[in-house]
């Protein structure tokens, strides 16, 4: 069974952050992502945004 993958907009969406803040996480190494072949789109599996949200909730 594969992953399921987020855009960096839904993933934004489901931690309640911004675009620009899940790009910068990714460029950082702080969420890993993947890039689509043909639309170079930031592809990030949703169980690490889960568990991104999860830190991020323990800090707040």
């Amino acid at each position: 069974m594969r992953n399921k993958l987020l855009t960096t907009g839904q993933a934004a969406k489901k931690i309640g952050t911004d675009v620009q803040s899940i790009r910068r996480w990714t460029d950082r190494g702080l969420l890993h992502a993947i890039r689509h072949p043909t639309s170079n789109a930031r592809l990030i599996d949703a169980a690490d945004v889960d568990v991104l949200a999860e830190k991020l909730g323990e800090l707040l």
